[in-house]
């Protein structure tokens, strides 16, 4: 007898399709299990309305709010989710399951009835952390959910912590790390060549995601440039306007001859770059606790290659690097410039002990289709509700 195919809603709020890394591999190890056809609902940073397929072949629809036009940036988020809420209502009637791929999908799970419901955490949901009403409204959403994920245990462990979490047995752990497609991707950005004709067979040091200032964008380039020769690979459109004025002055030509930035690039693309780095670096300032707890797509892109990695002491990285010596964590979160400086000549004094430790980690940090298949399993076996 044929399976009966049931219909799945992924809903979001993302930069960009094609760059949510973690929504790209689940919805391909959705389809892989079978059983489910898949649409995907989201709110994008472009606010307007369209259709289309992704580069993964799934079917999507991001929707154009009017509260965002009223409303700038992140000021009265509520309003916007509202707005989205009220605008698929009526079309997600129509499907079996419910997955709401963000902290900010609360409205979802919140408002939804009669359909089965998965909140997949991306980040530690703040919100619900103030007071005993928002704790009481997140153990209410957690009844109505089936499943609940997160990216790191740490995450769930701080939730527990704080008592937030009240039905232990709904909430399961999801580890963010590269799946083959992204490994076996041989993609090349429009600028590939540019960049290997810039680059002239020199080493260089690979960055993503250094935009923000919890990030740490001066400390990272300038340990770099005033510690090695090597070249700066950069997938981002620039750093902060007085971060790049601050090391145009200290740097000048080094900072203009030995810096390139490459845009913002589709996940895929990256794997050309990232695989030839002497080494990365990753830092979160340790201010909040989604920051604290980070689970980095760009820290375990770089240990997939071989490539090993300087990080902060964010525990999620920190264990890593601690049981498999891969790279160097460093005492404090990237704040200090001095530290980073003294990780890189470390690393390089010792490059062959933590590339060798970093080409044989590789093969434990592989996303597995298991992860949703086990998900769909727990769905399967029975009503996960109140």
């Amino acid at each position: 007898m044929a399976k009966e195919i049931k219909k799945l809603a992924f809903v979001l709020s993302t930069n960009g399709l094609e760059n949510d890394d973690r929504v790209r591999k689940e919805v391909i190890s959705i389809q892989k299990n079978g059983g489910y056809e898949i649409k995907i609902f989201a709110k994008v940073t472009e606010n307007k309305y369209k259709e289309g397929v992704t580069s993964y072949g799934t079917p999507y629809k991001l929707i154009y709010l009017k509260t965002r036009d009223i409303f700038s940036s992140s000021r009265f988020l509520i309003f916007k989710i509202m707005e989205m809420y009220f605008r698929l209502r009526r079309e997600l009637k129509q499907y079996d399951l419910i997955w709401c791929a963000d902290d900010g999908m609360f409205i979802f799970p919140l408002l939804i009835r009669k359909i089965r419901i998965i909140w997949d955490l991306h980040e530690i949901p703040i919100l619900f952390l103030k007071n005993s009403i928002t704790r009481q409204l997140f153990h209410f959403i957690e009844r109505q959910c089936d499943l609940i994920i997160h990216a790191n245990q740490f995450r769930l462990k701080y939730l527990l912590e704080e008592k937030i979490v009240s039905q232990p047995r709904k909430h399961i752990i999801i580890r963010n790390f590269p799946d083959r497609e992204f490994i076996n991707s041989t993609l090349l950005p429009n600028s590939y060549y540019i960049i290997k004709k810039w680059l002239k067979g020199t080493k260089y040091v690979y960055l993503q995601g250094i935009s923000a200032d919890s990030r740490y964008p001066y400390n990272s380039v300038a340990s770099i440039l005033s510690t090695t020769d090597y070249k700066i690979i950069i997938t981002a459109d620039k750093v902060d306007e007085d971060v790049n004025k601050k090391l145009q002055v200290e740097f000048a030509e080094a900072y203009f001859n030995r810096v390139y930035f490459t845009g913002m690039l589709d996940q895929l693309y990256t794997p050309s770059i990232i695989k030839e780095a002497v080494f990365s670096m990753v830092f979160y300032n340790i201010n909040t606790p989604n920051n604290r707890y980070c689970e980095a797509n760009r820290f375990y892109q770089s240990l997939v290659f071989g490539v090993p990695v300087i990080c902060g002491c964010n525990e999620p990285m920190k264990e890593m690097i601690d049981n498999y010596h891969c790279g160097i964590a460093l005492e404090s979160d990237g704040s200090n410039v001095y530290k980073i400086k003294a990780a890189i000549k470390k690393i390089l004094d010792n490059y062959s002990y933590y590339k060798n430790n970093a080409a044989i980690i590789k093969d434990v940090l592989i996303w597995d289709d298991k992860y949703i298949s086990d998900v769909i399993q727990k769905l399967e076996c029975g009503p996960n509700r109140k």
